[in-house]
């Protein structure tokens, strides 16, 4: 997988660890997931908190329900007239309350956007222009979520945030686990988790790869993910599966 996906099991808001440095990098986009809108759901309400706290832009992108069940190259089966109806309708009373929502915390730009495509071509499709994406596990069925949720963080170009089921917790992530396999995909992902990992108190990470003595270019030295970390002033713990 070329994505990160970071989870918390801690809830307070103790002062984080990874602190060396004064150098703070930030997340100038973020994008989250839209669900519901009566109230916001999790990934909207987390994804600007983080936000807000990084300064960034936010973006908000509706998910039909319709297409939240459907892979990248599948074509939303035939409709009910009512239910095309109700798709249509879905996300579109929300461009003038979303930039409200974000504006109240402090978040100069906001945008908001109704996709018309399954999660993984959106995410590709956006996931280039956003430094995080923040979505729910539970935004597709139970059964479908590992292969539907594979497919986007494959193609995504973006670190991920995936919440846990019925998430309803604040946005301080203290305890951070990256999923590592060595490739360009996951090199770019971890660099870009940069400003979520350095508020972290634990970093751990999962290594994965599968090395093979004729995979690298010679003379090309493969990246120490630790090490990486370490220069930007965080401090890892490594596992191997």
């Amino acid at each position: 997988s070329g994505s990160i996906v970071m989870s918390s099991e801690e809830r307070s808001n103790a002062s984080p660890d990874n602190t060396g440095s004064n150098r703070r990098l930030r997340c100038a986009d973020v994008l989250a997931l839209a669900t519901f809108t009566s109230p916001w759901n999790p990934a909207i309400t987390t994804g600007a908190m983080i936000a807000a706290h990084h300064g960034s832009n936010l973006t908000g992108c509706y998910v039909p329900a319709p297409l939240r069940s459907l892979g990248g190259g599948e074509e939303p089966g035939p409709l009910m007239p009512g239910q095309r109806d109700e798709m249509e309708r879905e996300g579109v009373d929300e461009p003038a309350a979303f930039p409200l929502f974000a504006q109240a915390l402090g978040i100069r730009h906001a945008a908001w956007i109704v996709t018309r495509s399954p999660i993984a071509p959106t995410l590709r499709q956006l996931g280039g222009w956003h430094d995080l994406i923040v979505l729910e596990h539970d935004m597709v069925e139970p059964e479908q979520a590992l292969g539907l949720l594979s497919e986007a963080l494959r193609g995504c170009r973006a670190p991920c945030l995936i919440l846990p089921p019925h998430w309803s917790g604040p946005a301080t992530f203290q305890r951070i686990v990256i999923g590592w396999n060595g490739s360009a995909e996951a090199t770019r992902a971890l660099h870009g988790a940069l400003p979520m990992l350095q508020l972290a108190r634990h970093v751990t990470v999962i290594d994965g790869e599968i090395r093979k003595p004729d995979q690298d270019p010679p003379g090309v030295p493969r990246p120490d993910p630790i090490r990486y970390l370490r220069h930007h002033q965080v401090e890892a713990a490594l596992q191997y599966v």
